[in-house]
């Protein structure tokens, strides 16, 4: 029994559309971007940082990309350690895959509906 630890925003919910455009994204960097009122974080993953997470690499793309805000106390997110997304006004933390990390809180990060350009050069997001 295969389990996804990603929640995804139903269509029917999502219904603002924008289209970020993206710099040329380093491997294993957190980047933050705003469409609209809502934030997003986006990891592009090297093979390395794949391994370390223990992704399955047919599921899991090059890139992750969750709502900034944490799923505790919804909180926004910001970068501990270089290796953790923590929300900003409880303890819960998440790895670089949006699963939570030795918390109160067990529900990982939330996915909106997303695509990216075909050169990576953008992002379009239904938020």
């Amino acid at each position: 029994m295969t389990v996804d630890f990603f929640i995804n925003v139903p269509t029917e919910i999502a219904t603002e559309k924008f289209r970020i455009p993206l710099p040329a994204l380093d491997t294993d960097q957190v980047y933050f971007f705003k469409g609209g009122n809502k934030q997003v974080v986006i990891i592009r993953y090297s093979e390395i940082l794949k391994q370390q997470l223990k992704l399955d690499p047919l599921t899991h793309q090059a890139y992750f990309v969750a709502y900034a805000l944490g799923t505790y106390l919804e909180c926004p997110l910001q970068v501990i350690e270089g290796k953790y997304l923590k929300e900003s006004c409880s303890s819960a933390r998440y790895d670089f895959a949006g699963r939570p990390v030795d918390s109160d809180n067990f529900t990982s990060l939330r996915v909106p509906v997303y695509n990216f350009c075909p050169d990576y050069s953008c992002i379009n997001l239904r938020l």
